[in-house]
């Protein structure tokens, strides 16, 4: 929900929902979760007697908090979709922006989850000590952010080479769902 106030407080001011205000948008939400994804390891040092007594896989357990940090990232969209439906756009669908990042969002948690668990060791369950691993800690922030950061990238260099909005989602898309693929592959259950 505070994810949700920092957008909305400059939004409110908006007179035309443009690509820079979706891209930008995205980019606040993304790094957000990924900062969502950090609280969630860090969280699971106080509960993890009780978490190794269930039957559940380390990749189990790194699904689920992806989802969990992904839910985070759900009132994005949804104020995007507002948005465009309450203020003039410059394109229609650009609203879409935050929706169609979705499955990149997911792969950049998994990505950051993945990176932790190969520095704790890979049969351990997912617990993070930041103290002790600040090294890891930016990796992972660095690797979730690329992950974020290339659908979007790709985006903007196919709009401002084809200067065709629906050509640069479609390529947005493809890369987000490619690296959401990719990821479920490395971390199968």
């Amino acid at each position: 929900m505070l994810e949700a106030t920092i957008l909305m407080f400059p939004l409110i001011s908006v007179n035309v929902s443009g690509t820079i205000t979706e891209l930008v948008g995205t980019v606040i939400g993304g790094i957000f979760t990924s900062f969502v994804v950090i609280g969630l390891l860090i969280a699971e040092g106080t509960g993890i007697e009780y978490t190794r007594t269930l039957p559940l896989s380390p990749n189990t357990i790194m699904h689920s908090k992806a989802l969990t940090a992904t839910m985070s990232y759900a009132p994005v969209p949804i104020i995007f979709i507002l948005l465009g439906a309450l203020k003039p756009t410059v394109f229609g669908s650009i609203s879409l922006i935050p929706l169609l990042e979705l499955p990149a969002v997911t792969a950049a948690a998994l990505v950051e989850m993945m990176i932790i668990m190969k520095a704790s060791g890979e049969e351990r369950i997912l617990v993070f000590n930041i103290s002790s691993s600040m090294l890891y800690f930016f990796i992972s922030i660095l690797m979730s952010c690329l992950v974020l950061g290339l659908p979007l990238a790709f985006f903007i260099l196919t709009n401002l080479i084809l200067g065709r909005i629906v050509t640069a989602q479609i390529i947005l898309v493809a890369i987000s769902l490619s690296e959401f693929i990719i990821m479920m592959q490395l971390t199968k259950i």
